[in-house]
């Protein structure tokens, strides 16, 4: 398991590469933790290269989107690849975490966010762009 790092501003991206299972979740909750203490609090998840994701690692994202929102930053997902979509769908992630096609929206939204609250339930009407203030979940 690989996973790179590139700062843009005050914008961490992380792109963890191949699959994100019992090893592979460690070493992601290990770089986001040590990124948190470093005060990087606003993060872009870049997906594209993650081949399987079990539902470990998607306990750790959404335990740092919460971690992030109260250091005042926010955690966004970028690119998730096909599979990768399908884990965070399955798992209810992409109903917490704000996911964008692209790492230049994600940066541009991770900029500008608020810390948000979880997004309304795919029935639901959504509010708000990315970081701003929406209803809890499931309203």
């Amino acid at each position: 398991m690989r996973i790179e790092t590139e700062d843009r501003g005050a914008v961490t991206i992380i792109r963890p590469e191949d699959r994100l299972d019992i090893l592979g979740y460690l070493e992601l909750e290990e770089r986001l933790a040590a990124l948190l203490a470093a005060g990087r609090s606003r993060l872009v998840l870049d997906l594209q290269e993650a081949t399987f994701i079990n539902s470990a690692t998607l306990g750790v994202m959404s335990r740092f989107w919460a971690d992030c929102a109260k250091a005042g930053g926010i955690l966004v997902i970028a690119r998730p690849s096909r599979e990768a979509r399908n884990f965070l769908r399955l798992g209810d992630v992409d109903e917490l975490i704000d996911v964008f096609p692209s790492v230049g929206e994600a940066v541009a939204a991770a900029e500008q966010a608020r810390p948000a609250a979880p997004k309304a339930r795919s029935g639901a009407a959504k509010s708000g762009g990315a970081g701003e203030p929406r209803g809890p979940r499931g309203a």
